[in-house]
This record gives C-alpha cells, structure tokens and sequence, in this order.
C-alpha cells in the first residue's frame, strides 16, 4: 500500500536524520521502534516536529551528536539560554566517545571540548542506565562548572527523553535509572570512593602536582577497568615536567602509538573554530575552515596536516591575525604558545622538537616488527626484530643493564653496522645472570656480533659473564683495560661525563642533521618515547624526566657511536634457513682472540704467579667464581 504524503514526510525525515547525524541504526531498524504513540517535540531551535516517541526516544539513545545538535541548550552570561550548536569537530567528537575506551584530548583554549563532555556526560545518564561518571578537575569550582553546563538541558529535555532526577546538588546528580554524575575536586583521594564506568580527568595537566594525578590514576584505574569503563583526558599543555608531566606522557604515548579503535588522541586547534556573527575580533579563515571540512580534516589525517601546514605562518606571524594578536597581548607570550598552540615546548627544555619528532615518527610508521618476544623458538619477553640477520652483515649489540629493581630496564639495541638499521631491540626489568645469557643469544642469531656492554657498575657483571666465561667465553666484544690492586683486566665499555657527552651528541647530530637522518633507520616507537622525554636539564646535563626512563635511548647511542668497530670484528657467520647458525672453523674462532690479548694475558698470569687464567680470575673476585 503506497505511503500519502504524510507518512511519505515522516519517514524521509527519519532518514534525513539518520544520515545527517551519522547515527548507527538503520531506516528498517528505526521504523520497527514505532509505536503510534505521536508528539509535537519542540527542538532547541524552537521549530516543533512530530514525531513517534519511541523512534525519537531510540535515535537519541543511539547518537549523542543527534540528542545533544537538537535538544541540547546552555547559558551564555547577558545572553540567555541559547541551543548548543556544535562545530563540525564537536559533531566527529561526538560520533567517538561511545566507542573509544581512552580519549586523549591536546586542545586550544575555549574550544567548547570541556562544554561537549559535560553534555556527553548527561546523554550517558539519560539512556544508560547504571551508569557511574566521575569528572575530576582541578578545583571545586571547575568540577561545579560541569553540572552548570547540563541544568539547562536537563529542564529544557522533552518529558519522553527524561530520567527523573533523585539527588540534584553541585557535586552530584543522580537519576531514577540508578545512573549519576559525580563532580570532584582534584586531591589524592578523588575517585577513590567511587567504580565509574567513565572517568573524565579535566584540566589534567593542572592538577597541583605529579604525584596527585598519578594517584589518582592508579587509585581509580582497577576499578574502571573491572568496570570495561572509559577515560577521557582533557587539557592544554602544562610544560614537560611537574604537574603537567604525566599529562604530557599520555599525549606523547599515543602520538608514538597511532590511534586504534578503541584509543585516540583528538587534536583541537584554534583554527578549528569558525568565526560567527558579530564576532569582535574574527580569525578571519572561516572559508579555508569550511574547505578543510569539506575535505573531512577530522577524519583524514593528511588534511588535518594540509591545514596545520596553511596555518603555520599565520600563528608564526602571529602579530599580523587580529584574533591571535589580541589572544596574545592577553595572555602573554608563555601562555599563549601553551594555550593557544597547544605547545609542550615553551621554553628550551626539550632535547627534540615536536617536527623533529614527527619526523621520527614518520619513519618509525613505515616498520612492522617481523616477531615479538621471540628468538627462533626461545621465549624472549621484551625482544622485538624487525629485520633478520643476513649472511657476511655485522651487527653491533650495545646494552644498558639495571639493578633489576626499580623503574629502570636493562636494555640492548641491535644495529647493522652497514645499513645503520635497527633490527632488533630488547628491553625488560630482569636479573643480570639472565640478561647475560639473553645476550649470548641475541649475539649469537645475528652473526656473533660485537657487543658492547656498559660496564660502570652493575654491567661488569655481565661483562664478566661472557667475556672471561669458563666454558664458551665470548670474545667479540668492545673492551677496555683496568688497573684494581696492581692487577690489570679487561671491562666493557665505562662512561664518563666527557664520554657520554660525546655519543650523546653523536645521535642528536644524526637525528637533526638531515642527510645524517636520511641514512638512519629508526623503527622503535618505546625508543621514540624515550625521545620525548629527554630534555635539557638545570644543570646541563641532557636527561630523562622524572618518572621515565632513557635506558633504550643510551644503548642506541652506545651501538651508533662505536658501530664502526663491528664492520671488521669477529668472523662473518652464517644463518641457516632453520635460524641455526653454523658456526665458523678453528682459524676464525682463534682470530676472535687477537694476538694481543693472549700477550696480555699471559702477562696477567705471569704477574699473579698462577698457573692459568682461569685461576687469575678467581683470584681477583668477581669475575668468575670457580
């Protein structure tokens, strides 16, 4: 039976929304809620439309975007209510939340993100039931904030769409549906108390310090994960290290990473915000704005990056654009390059800049590890190949041990000392006696490689374990002479202040000099974090923040910076297609040990007055315990 026109409106306006909105149902799907239960709604707008009550109640249930673009309102101080007309990225925003289980928001200022989430927050409750929102922000002030937002629509919403509210106060709201919003002020115990099935982290790069949001984090993250809950992280930068560090660390982890699925970081510029009527100071680039959605900027990245490159001589001339000068003479030179650029970088801190460190990361895209936590069939947990060894290549293994406790990892990076590509890497938290082996191993696969062991302290030990080895010493290794006791010996590699400056320095070159870099293969993202977190300290001295780690990045510069000691070290192995290495003859096993070694120790010997070196070893402790 043909539809008259009415029927005909009815149902073309159930589609037009479905496509406009993006909203995750289909035409069929939608009709099959009907119940011939009609109403006048009345939209922000003001226009009134029939509608099916249980249709609408549905295509609101199942996009934020839909509800919130039409029955969404808020207060603008002289103004009154007005309807909140979200932006196109608010809109994208929107279409994400519900499926992403960690949201990372890098944003200018006044963008509207903190309003969206706000809102999002009131959806959750109104068609989610047992739903359990902590907002966590900096001050009680800010937290009251998120429930002034949500009032307006919350008295605005159509009766059909409500929940009946049970507790309405500036810290709490709680509906009839079991489902609440809890506002709370930023402290070490925040969110404790409370199983939230989404924690939002409000201005979190200005929580009073590091150690509180780190608190916060662990106290409230096993519950949300029980839960299968989300987080949202919002803010604009805060410096690289104190309060806004473990913010920083969150943007920076995701930017190494790539958005997936079900994590993203969601960049909000100060040119994503078009200029509306009667606007005091326009930015004055609405129609580059428009061509940039057009093109679909928030979900293309190469148009996201085409806008950014438009808009990078505007914000470096920045005295020239009437609404960034103004922005500027506001806040200040600090703040605006913070709060407006959504910079990290806002003095000299950082070792690399954040094009240097795309540009990084751009190469390190273009790699997919070949196996993980593997050697052939030897369980290596924390081992990552990118590229297997080829026959007659020298590679170069240099290694970075901790104590096996702490924050640190001991650490190996694996070059080919031809190419310049890092094929292999290896970091873990493990006991030195296993590293050792785990070393022997890795050494072994890739054509008995030189290795480089960084012996100050804790490395001698591993040093010793391969080198002066009873059984099956290893002899391809980078090794220098000491003197304890009036008795002399061979050590790996010892750092000093001069020596570590110049290997440092070494990779900084071949990161910023860019024919340097073209001949360099990068392909670690945990070695990429390590590089965000390295800046230029009070004294000087190049190093990591607090609460990171620089054991990847010193093993690379250790094998970069003596990597031309492998090209002609030890003898050219071979690595069957099996991963067996077939081991070389007698001549190339003697030529591991070159002539002066066996002078010296036979000196050693002579000098101790025992009969073998063996005995040598154990006499001085340390090295071999017979």
């Amino acid at each position: 039976m043909a539809m008259n026109q009415k029927e005909l409106d009815f149902v073309n306006s159930i589609k037009s929304k479905i496509t406009k909105y993006g909203i995750p149902i289909t035409l069929r799907e939608a009709l099959d809620y009907g119940s011939n239960q009609f109403i006048d709604t009345i939209y922000n707008n003001q226009t009134t439309e029939l509608v099916d009550m249980k249709i609408e109640r549905e295509l609101c249930a199942r996009s934020p975007n839909y509800f919130l673009s039409n029955y969404a309102v808020f207060k603008v101080v002289g103004v009154g209510v007005i309807p909140y007309s979200p932006y196109y990225f608010q809109q994208e925003t929107l279409k994400d939340l519900p499926t992403l289980k960690k949201a990372v928001f890098i944003k200018s200022r006044q963008v509207g993100i903190s309003t969206t989430t706000a809102l999002y927050c009131l959806w959750k409750c109104l068609f989610n039931a047992g739903e359990t929102i902590v907002i966590i922000s900096k001050s009680q002030k800010a937290t009251s904030d998120y429930m002034d937002v949500v009032r307006p629509t919350l008295d605005f919403c159509p009766l059909f769409l409500k929940q009946d509210v049970t507790l309405n106060n500036q810290k709490e709201l709680k509906f009839a549906n079991r489902s609440r919003m809890i506002c709370e002020a930023a402290s070490e115990n925040a969110g404790r108390s409370n199983s939230a099935s989404l924690l939002i982290l409000d201005e979190a790069a200005f929580y009073k310090t590091d150690r509180m949001i780190r608190k916060i984090v662990a106290s409230a993250m096993p519950a949300l994960v029980a839960s299968n809950g989300d987080l949202i992280i919002i803010s604009t930068p805060n410096g690289l290290v104190g309060p806004g560090q473990w913010y920083y660390e969150q943007v920076q982890n995701l930017k190494t990473k790539g958005n997936t699925n079900k994590e993203k970081l969601i960049e909000i510029e100060w040119w994503n915000v078009p200029d509306r009527k009667n606007t005091d100071t326009p930015r004055g680039y609405s129609d580059k704005l428009a061509e940039l959605e057009s093109r679909h900027y928030y979900r293309n990245k190469n148009v996201f990056d085409d806008g950014k490159a438009f808009f990078a001589p505007i914000e470096k001339n920045w005295r020239e654009n009437a609404w960034l000068s103004a922005a500027h003479n506001d806040l200040g030179d600090v703040l605006f390059r913070q709060e407006i650029l959504h910079s990290f970088t806002i003095t000299d801190q950082t070792v690399f800049d954040d094009a240097t460190l795309d540009k990084v990361r751009d190469k390190i895209k273009l790699f997919s590890p070949l196996e993980e936590n593997t050697l052939l069939k030897y369980p290596l947990k924390g081992l990552v190949i990118w590229n297997y060894p080829v026959p007659n290549h020298r590679y170069i293994i240099a290694s970075d041990i901790a104590k096996g406790s702490g924050k640190d990892n001991s650490t190996m990076q694996v070059l080919d000392s031809d190419t310049l590509e890092q094929v292999a890497e290896y970091q873990a938290k493990i006991t030195t006696s296993n590293f050792a082996k785990n070393l022997r191993k890795l050494a072994t696969y890739y054509n008995e490689a030189f290795v480089v062991v960084e012996s100050n302290s804790i490395g001698e030990a591993v040093f010793n374990a391969l080198y002066y080895d009873e059984n099956q010493p290893y002899q391809n290794m980078y090794k220098q002479k000491l003197t304890r006791n009036n008795l002399s010996f061979f050590t790996g590699w010892q750092t000093t202040a001069k020596s570590r400056d110049l290997i440092i320095n070494n990779f900084i070159d071949y990161i910023n000099n860019p024919e340097l870099f073209d001949l360099l293969s990068i392909k670690s993202p945990r070695l990429l974090h390590e590089m965000t977190t390295w800046v230029h300290s009070a004294n000087g001295r190049i190093d990591h923040l607090d609460n990171s780690n620089d054991d990847l990045i010193f093993a690379f510069c250790l094998a970069l910076f003596l990597r031309s000691k492998a090209a002609h070290s030890g003898a050219s192995f071979i690595i069957n297609e099996e991963g067996d290495t077939i081991e070389p003859n007698s001549t190339q096993k003697q030529s591991l040990l070159t002539y002066e070694e066996e002078l010296y120790q036979e000196e050693m010997v002579k000098q101790a007055n025992v009969p073998d070196i063996d005995t040598y070893n154990w006499l001085i402790g340390g090295l071999n315990t017979k």
